[in-house]
């Protein structure tokens, strides 16, 4: 089936309702009369519903409502610079207590104290859960005719599932099953065809075409309604800190609480292009422009460019959706995984995951042991580069990837991997076969090395993906080394970015958000390893380094304090800065500025991305600093329609 992107809904709406008007006849007169037309069973009630909706809708006074609701305590809302000096007042918890249509209470958080708005953690300028949907409830109160709903309890059960809907984690999804298995359609009596008698029994293909129509109302409530009146009057996000959840910014709360850091990242890390210019370019690359989406940490946001998103594009005269940039730029991406596979020791010390650190530390625990150091004193010190994909040269990683291309033509393709699984037992005790798993797996190799797709999976998968069918497809394509660095060469330099209606160019680093950032990052730092810290690779110490945050662990105490030092010194030709506050030892050291290291306070364990590693033994358990009630609420995804027990077997063994 075929990708639906609604924001071409209006579009295609007027394509099937004109599907069927002849072309010599498609006046503007005659489309507009031409969807006008009104099926029969609707001309009755429906129609004078429809025209009191419309009449409700232009009464309805939104604003009012909005402030009501999602009322803004303690922030002045002005467009002027003043309002960055203003203070924000800690909410009243009564305030943000509302009741939704079950019941329940909004979560409460009260701030300490008054703080100005760059110290303010955002999330805690967003409306609650419960307000959005009670914002929401209201509004299709006043404007949706109650007739649509024939009774009191069919609504309750549409107030109750957009009560849901609003409450969603990402990930999670809602079916038009779920939304109206428990109407009662016979209530509904503009569903009727004209002059029917309201006793008269119902054939069950009038029934079913009941369903269909009231089907297509409910769809359109959400799609058409629902969706734009939250897009219109809040900014959705999740947070770089709560995971899956996601959070309502009323716009206006949203743009003042980002219009400093939008400010400092069109001085420092883009920089305009003339609107012609950057449509003379789009029009000549397959690289489209991306979205930049700004996520709130705890304190500030953290920039994240958007490339994942297709881009639409006009195709023989129809906008159609062509491929997003990371699509366009996975055949760079895979060629490069190929090479890392050819020559791992080029990106040094790298993790891709956390999962890689535990072989690192257990083979370096039996190297101490075999060396006599079993039992000798481990130091560890850890460091954080300052934004690091927006430091790093363009010009250096270009030309270390250049290098690293070994091959003059690289074979890029994909195959298929389907998966059965396990038996899964139903309450009534009887044993079914669920659906196997489909997985799309990318594989490259050199254009001299191909070899058959047999001798592929021979090679790299027997005895390690049991119970797997391997398939091939089309999707097979010889790239070049010149073709696949010019490509790179425009995603890098030319990073177009759309802010407002304005174009701008990235100056410096590499687009966050890319499929090639984390890569790009580790084999860059793997030459900051080689240039600097060469003295910290020996055999009685171990770097660790996950995207931008090193940690060496080692038996020399001199090694560990030059590595705080030499890192805090920073270095230019790499873009690296370390943020101090964020460093971390268990011996007491300073840098060479006399800042005092903050040292660890933990007992017999250390932290790093995540995990705690015991100082001792080396041994590695997950850090409970981050976890807790409503982290792990927020961790969440519930799959409550399709296949639930499948989905919850399917993760649980995740």
């Amino acid at each position: 089936m075929a990708f639906k992107d609604y924001t071409l809904r209006e579009k295609e709406i007027h394509q099937a309702m004109c599907r069927d008007l002849p072309e010599a006849k498609r006046t503007e007169e005659l489309v507009v009369r031409w969807k006008q037309r009104v099926p029969k069973r609707l001309r009755g009630e429906a129609m004078t519903l429809v025209e009191k909706l419309r009449k409700l809708n232009s009464r309805c006074s939104y604003m009012e409502l909005l402030r009501h609701y999602c009322p803004v305590e303690g922030l002045h809302l002005s467009s002027r610079p003043a309002w960055r000096k203003s203070v924000l007042q800690p909410r009243d918890n009564a305030s943000l207590i509302a009741t939704s249509a079950e019941g329940r209470k909004a979560d409460t958080t009260s701030l300490p104290k008054p703080r100005a708005v760059e110290d303010t953690c955002f999330t805690d300028m967003a409306c609650p859960t419960a307000h959005v949907s009670a914002f929401c409830r209201a509004v299709l109160a006043k404007v949706i005719p109650n007739a649509f709903w024939g009774t009191e309890e069919n609504k309750r059960m549409i107030m109750f599932w957009i009560d849901h809907f609003v409450s969603m984690r990402r990930f999670e999804s809602l079916t038009l099953h779920q939304v109206t298995v428990n109407i009662q359609i016979s209530a509904l009596a503009w569903l009727r065809p004209p002059g029917q008698d309201p006793t008269a029994s119902m054939a069950k293909s009038d029934h079913d075409k009941r369903i269909e129509i009231f089907l297509e109302f409910v769809y359109w409530v959400f799609d058409s309604f629902l969706v734009p009146l939250i897009r219109s009057n809040f900014h959705v996000t999740e947070s770089n800190v709560h995971r899956n959840r996601l959070f309502y910014f009323r716009h206006d709360v949203w743009r003042m609480l980002t219009e400093p850091s939008l400010s400092n990242l069109r001085f420092n890390l883009f920089e305009e292009v003339p609107t012609d210019h950057a449509t003379k370019l789009l029009l000549s690359r397959p690289l489209g422009y991306s979205k930049i989406r700004l996520l709130p940490k705890k304190v500030g946001v953290r920039l994240i460019t958007n490339l994942k998103r297709r881009q639409q594009i006009v195709r023989n005269g129809a906008t159609v959706l062509g491929r997003s940039i990371n699509s366009v730029m996975s055949p760079a991406f895979n060629v490069i995984t190929y090479e890392k596979s050819l020559h791992p020791e080029k990106f040094g010390s790298s993790l891709f995951s956390v999962g890689d650190m535990f072989p690192k530390l257990s083979a370096f625990k039996q190297s101490l042991v075999e060396q006599g150091l079993g039992d000798a004193p481990l130091y560890f010190a850890k460091v954080d580069v300052q934004s690091c994909f927006d430091t790093i040269p363009q010009q250096r990683v270009l030309a270390m990837v250049d290098s690293l291309l070994s091959m003059r033509e690289y074979h890029t393709g994909k195959h298929v991997e389907v998966r059965a699984q396990g038996q899964l037992q139903r309450l009534n005790g009887q044993y079914v076969n669920p659906m196997p798993q489909k997985r799309y797996v990318a594989h490259s190799a050199g254009a001299k090395d191909i070899a058959s797709f047999e001798h592929l999976v021979r090679d790299n998968y027997v005895g390690s993906k049991a119970n797997t069918v391997f398939v091939n497809t089309a999707a097979q394509k010889f790239e070049t080394k010149d073709d696949l660095m010019q490509l790179l060469r425009e995603h890098v330099e030319r990073n177009l970015v759309r802010i407002g209606k304005r174009f701008y160019r990235q100056k410096s680093g590499i687009p966050q958000g890319s499929i090639l950032s984390t890569i790009l990052c580790n084999f860059f730092y793997a030459e900051l390893e080689r240039d600097v810290l060469s003295f910290a690779l020996g055999g009685d110490s171990l770097l660790l380094r996950l995207l931008d945050d090193f940690c060496l662990i080692t038996t020399n105490r001199e090694h560990a304090e030059r590595f705080i030092q030499v890192m805090h010194c920073g270095h230019a030709d790499y873009g690296v800065e370390v943020k101090a506050a964020k460093s971390l030892t268990n011996f007491d050291v300073a840098a060479m500025d006399g800042y005092r290291i903050p040292k660890c306070v933990s007992g017999t364990r250390f932290p790093y991305c995540g995990v705690q590693i015991d100082m001792r033994t080396l041994e590695v358990s997950k850090s409970k600093d981050r976890t807790g009630p409503a982290n792990t609420i927020d961790s969440l995804t519930v799959e409550l329609a399709k296949v639930p027990g499948q989905t919850f077997h399917r993760k649980a063994l995740k």
